[in-house]
């Protein structure tokens, strides 16, 4: 009878523990902007974001935003010192590896001032995300001469 008494009670501890899985408290976002300017490298010119939560990337990969809807998150210029007017560089947006990347149609000019802008404001409007952590991150890049 002891032993049917403590089957049933590891059969009901193993159904909750499946059942009531509790998530860890998410790791807050903190965002830095990486641009792979050597000239060597396969994913030259890229531009990564790296520093997200998991929680916030699975909101980003659940939305599949629009090219639009990147360019308000990730928005990547050359910049000619005009402000909003600076030309946009065109590229593909993904979500991979713990990051988010942008991959420009073409190579990176040498010389040329690249700005590049990460809006977590937007990022949070778009996926619903939690409000960890708010601001933009804004940089320029000038690729090297070779």
């Amino acid at each position: 009878m002891r032993r049917i008494g403590w089957i049933a009670t590891v059969s009901i501890f193993m159904i909750c523990s499946a059942a009531c899985t509790i998530e860890p408290n998410p790791v807050p976002d903190a965002p830095a902007i990486l641009f792979d300017d050597d000239t060597t490298s396969r994913t030259y010119g890229a531009v990564d974001v790296v520093g997200l939560s998991t929680r916030t990337l699975s909101a980003l990969e659940r939305r599949q935003p629009s090219n639009a809807e990147w360019q308000r998150i990730l928005l990547v210029q050359i910049d000619t010192s005009g402000g909003n007017q600076n030309p946009i560089v065109s590229g593909e947006y993904s979500v991979f590896e713990e990051r988010v990347r942008f991959t420009p149609e073409y190579a990176p000019v040498p010389g040329v001032k690249y700005r590049v802008r990460f809006d977590l404001r937007e990022l949070r409007r778009l996926t619903g995300a939690p409000q960890d952590t708010t601001g933009v991150l804004d940089t320029t890049v000038v690729v090297g001469r070779n």
